[in-house]
């Protein structure tokens, strides 16, 4: 069963605490440089300064799954499987997406949180930066990028030097 294969973990406190802030980096370097979603157009008081929060609604969450993280390594014997990390990111997906909701709607617009607006938000605002989520925390083990890359062209009767 390929979702039952044993892979990588990295339980370091400070490579967590890095790369969720590479990543909270990269998606505010992207809000406020790049501006999707028309942001360019929006006139907000202090905009930027405003969009750095975005990422503490990364890296928050990020630290809080981390918690989560941890026990479930210990409790299965310190291995950690493919199942689990695709849950994991899901879960950081959705509270990055749902914290980044309740500070647009709080913090940058000033409107009344409502509940069914969450899913649409994730959905519109959030899906868009999952692949930036997904690979942050694999692009920097260039060591399993690099087996990959192997694995892949190995099928297709190539060779990585």
């Amino acid at each position: 069963m390929p979702f039952k294969r044993s892979i990588a973990y990295t339980s370091n406190w400070f490579h967590t605490l890095l790369l969720t802030t590479i990543l909270a980096v990269l998606v505010v370097f992207i809000l406020i440089f790049l501006q999707p979603f028309n942001t360019y157009a929006i006139e907000i008081p202090h905009k930027n300064i405003k969009v750095l929060g975005y990422g503490i609604c990364i890296i928050l969450p990020l630290l809080f799954v981390h918690i989560f993280e941890e026990s479930w390594f210990k409790f299965t014997n310190q291995k950690w499987y493919l199942y689990q990390e695709i849950i994991v990111l899901f879960s950081g997906l959705l509270l990055i997406s749902s914290a980044s909701y309740f500070y647009n709607t709080i913090v940058i617009n000033h409107l009344e949180i409502e509940p069914k607006n969450i899913l649409k938000w994730s959905l519109i605002f959030g899906l868009p930066f999952a692949p930036i989520f997904i690979l942050s925390g694999h692009i920097c083990d260039l060591h399993s990028v690099k087996l990959l890359l192997n694995q892949f062209l190995l099928k297709i009767n190539l060779k990585l030097l």
